[in-house]
């Protein structure tokens, strides 16, 4: 037999006490009530707008122009100290430059959007890759951006063949698999001579 005294932690004697209550003191059933309000509040589904699909773009300023390429496109935002530059390559090409190993193009994003030339910007570039390509394009500065897709407008005519979509704050989101695309076709006649 046991000398311990058990002692069950839920009979009479451990319970704490019911207290009276005291004047000027909500009653138990307001207090339920305005809980249980409380809760219901809570447990609102969240607003329509939170629960809208939403566009994740890396924001690129360029010559104080302002644009947007779509996130799941970029590779990297990478500091190029050197650019080196190829005298037959399209004027869009500013030159080619190493990325850890990888020799990849940087590309004149100004001249190839018709918007002047930018030269180099300010040592960052941010490198895309579609269709296994990876291109730099010059940028001065990057940032990140949610936007819901709902507050996209189409721009395809409006702001030029390469900007597909405008955000509410005036970013035009680049077209960049057209991009790419052209400015290979466009290097490729360059390479053979055709003009076309």
């Amino acid at each position: 037999m046991s000398d311990r005294i058990h002692t069950d932690e839920h009979s009479e004697e451990n319970r704490p006490a019911e207290r009276e209550p005291v004047a000027g003191s909500p009653d138990r059933e307001l207090v339920a009530r305005v809980l249980k309000e409380r809760a219901r509040k809570l447990a609102r589904p969240l607003a329509e707008e939170q629960l809208e699909d939403t566009a994740d773009l890396v924001t690129l300023e360029v010559d104080g122009h302002r644009f947007a390429v779509e996130s799941d496109l970029v590779r990297e935002v990478f500091s190029v100290r050197a650019v080196t530059p190829l005298p037959t390559a399209p004027d869009f090409v500013l030159g080619i430059t190493n990325v850890r190993g990888r020799i990849v193009a940087v590309l004149d994003l100004l001249r190839i959007l018709g918007l002047g030339v930018a030269g180099r910007s300010g040592g960052q570039v941010v490198i895309v890759e579609v269709g296994g390509v990876d291109v730099a394009f010059d940028i001065g500065e990057s940032g990140v951006a949610q936007v819901p897709l709902s507050h996209l407008r189409d721009s395809s005519t409006a702001a030029g063949p390469y900007v597909k979509a405008v955000t509410p704050d005036q970013l035009g989101v680049l077209d960049v698999e057209r991009i790419i695309a052209e400015t290979r076709q466009t290097a490729a006649s360059l390479a053979t001579g055709d003009s076309a």
